[in-house]
């Protein structure tokens, strides 16, 4: 069952969000920072994300327990301010290859386009190849647009990757 995110869901989507990086950036961020990465202290900012903006977080829920998550709303990018974006996507690692990530993108695409986006942008680290073809499976395309970031003591490279909600399949 997708539905919107309440405050009770904080700790589970922190939780999800730790377990998630541990896994999917373990061969691209440091073990140290990893490993440092705390659920506990990330508590307090989902709540306030879903206190602030209810709308823009979807979880995915399996026999009353969440499984995984999607973060969206207006675009923060200067050059795209009409689009979308899915800000964060996350599902438990047990949870992945199962359909989980590909419904809560329709369902917050379905959002997005009726708040009026038609255009939808995200944006991934250029090393993380399976979420790019995740996203590439769903019609998001590279644009091209690129940004240094750093994480731990490591700089990083992310990509922006955006899809046209009007072209049809």
């Amino acid at each position: 069952m997708i539905r919107f995110a309440s405050p009770r869901d904080a700790t589970r989507i922190a939780e999800i969000q730790v377990s998630s990086w541990r896994v999917a950036y373990q061969s691209i961020l440091e073990d140290e920072y990893l490993s440092k990465l705390s659920a506990e202290k990330r508590v307090p900012s989902w709540q306030k994300i879903i206190n602030t903006n209810p709308l823009d977080l979807l979880v995915f829920e399996i026999d009353a327990q969440v499984t995984g998550w999607i973060n969206f709303g207006a675009c923060r990018d200067d050059d795209s301010p009409k689009n979308g974006e899915v800000y964060a996507i996350y599902i438990h690692p047990d949870h992945c290859g199962k359909g989980t990530g590909s419904l809560l993108m329709a369902s917050a695409e379905r959002e997005l386009l009726n708040r009026g986006h038609f255009q939808i942008s995200l944006w991934l680290l250029e090393q993380n190849h399976s979420a790019q073809c995740f996203y590439e499976s769903l019609r998001y395309e590279k644009d091209g647009t690129r940004k240094l970031i750093t994480l731990g003591n490591r700089e990083v490279c992310e990509m922006r990757m955006t899809r046209d909600l009007t072209q049809v399949p």
